[in-house]
């Protein structure tokens, strides 16, 4: 009884879980379709030295740019994004957004999108997997 109790709890959790994943890359489609592309680091520095009008944006925290952020980043925590559009932004350019590991990234895109950027570009696994130069301070 107890085999079948854990066999059924198991399915039931795969189902939960498959499901979940699937969700997932459906909301990811739908972004890709609305100007929402997730980029290596390889294909984020590729753009940053391709194109100069690029605007890097750093989602995370004061803090935590300070200590280490990407050369010619510019700070915009995830948390400070609302409905209004950056200032000095305009809503054609090319925005390449990253954070620490790539969560807090896919949502400021979102929330980027929202607000009617066209062009977004997450960095996949942020910071901690970018291979190239990083600066501190201001």
């Amino acid at each position: 009884m107890k085999i079948f109790l854990l066999i059924l709890l198991a399915v039931v959790l795969g189902i939960i879980f498959s499901g979940c994943a699937a969700a997932m890359n459906k909301e990811e489609e739908k972004m890709t379709h609305s100007g929402y592309h997730r980029i290596s680091p390889e294909e984020a520095k590729q753009q940053m030295d391709m194109e100069p009008d690029l605007v890097l944006l750093d989602v995370r925290t004061l803090e935590e740019y300070q200590e280490r952020h990407i050369p010619g980043a510019r700070l915009l925590p995830n948390e400070s994004i609302t409905d209004q559009p950056i200032a000095g932004v305009p809503f054609e350019a090319k925005l390449l957004v990253y954070c620490r590991t790539g969560r807090r990234s896919a949502d400021a895109a979102r929330k980027l999108l929202a607000i009617g950027y066209q062009q977004v570009y997450d960095m996949d696994g942020g910071i901690v997997k970018w291979p190239y130069a990083t600066e501190s301070g201001d």
